[in-house]
């Protein structure tokens, strides 16, 4: 392994937290929406290991209003045969989420995961203003 002065800014990045390559660019913003909503469904955003379980990043995806059919395939691409969602799965799910809220069902598609969102996603019970939101049941408070 090189000196530290020779990591490459991939690697410092790799070990101050989650990897997020499959995103291609997470803007501070959306970065800082996700890590919430991971956060109020009981998830820890700054570890590299740690998932949400299936069943609370479900609830979660569930509160999208989108069809069942196409929060199966949000899950496919951001998860695969995985039953629980890391910080970097969820980003991916939630950006998915964004696309089809705005785009309809067409949007998902595995090149968006690389796509900045026109708007953060809609959670229903989750409030975004950074305060004392919450997702509901999902154990961050707010309304069930």
């Amino acid at each position: 392994r090189p000196p530290p002065l020779l990591l490459s800014a991939m690697e410092h990045a790799a070990a101050a937290g989650p990897d997020l390559r499959r995103l291609r660019v997470l803007e501070p913003g959306e970065k800082a929406h996700y890590a919430r909503v991971f956060a109020a469904a009981g998830g820890d955003p700054t570890s590299r290991v740690a998932a949400l379980p299936g069943g609370a990043a479900a609830e979660v995806l569930g509160r999208s209003g989108l069809p069942q059919d196409g929060l199966r395939y949000i899950w496919q691409l951001a998860a695969g045969s995985s039953a629980s969602l890391d910080f970097e799965g969820f980003c991916v799910a939630c950006r998915l989420c964004a696309h089809a809220q705005q785009r309809g069902s067409a949007a998902l598609r595995e090149a968006a995961i690389s796509e900045v969102p026109g708007g953060p996603p809609w959670f229903e019970g989750f409030d975004d203003s950074g305060s004392s939101g919450g997702c509901g049941s999902c154990g961050g408070g707010g309304d069930p």
